[in-house]
């Protein structure tokens, strides 16, 4: 199951329009029946049940936390690509003064979405759906407690990461507006 829920999330989009599929729901099911069922499954002579019973157990247990470690990884990817596309509003950087002065140019003459928002939006848009689609389909949860938890701890991580490489330059107006719409 561990190798199968690898494969298909190697195989799923890394931006925003990322949709967690059914079946990674799915697998994670599978892995809260096999620990429901492993009483039975594993059932011998009445020494060696309980030994043979809690190496499967933390076999489980082990095979979840790389299921949530990979799907944070996936998540924390999206966050970075996210992160990306902000860094083009650096300070210094050529493109940010062209952004800033095609944006004040243009918004003369029509309605012009201010940059980065549709970023931000994307992004929450991401969030707010990976996390109702984890709570409605997977049956555990404590493993989505456990996953909710790793993917804010890495995500801070990541941006803090990324505000502390920009320590010495000043925040694009853009690049503020949108933190504080992905971190609110």
């Amino acid at each position: 199951t561990r190798i199968a829920f690898e494969v298909k999330l190697q195989k799923t989009s890394r931006s925003t329009d990322f949709r967690v599929p059914q079946s990674i729901c799915t697998m994670f099911n599978v892995m809260v029946d096999a620990k429901a069922q492993s009483t039975k499954l594993c059932s011998m002579e009445m020494g060696q049940e309980h030994q043979y019973h809690s190496k499967i157990d933390e076999l489980i247990e082990e095979t979840v936390k790389e299921m949530i470690t990979l799907l944070v990884a996936k998540f924390v990817t999206i966050l970075e690509g996210v992160l990306a596309k902000l860094s083009r509003y650096d300070e210094g950087t050529l493109f940010s003064s062209f952004l800033s002065f095609t944006v004040k140019a243009a918004s003369k003459y029509v309605d012009v979405p201010k940059p980065g928002m549709d970023v931000a939006d994307a992004y929450v848009t991401f969030v707010r759906h990976s996390q109702d689609v984890l709570r409605d389909k997977v049956n555990e949860e404590m493993y989505i407690e456990r996953l909710f938890d790793q993917w804010y701890t890495s995500s801070m991580n990541v941006v803090c990461t990324w505000l502390t490489d920009r320590m010495d330059l000043q925040l694009h107006i853009y690049q503020l507006k949108t933190l504080i719409r992905i971190v609110k």
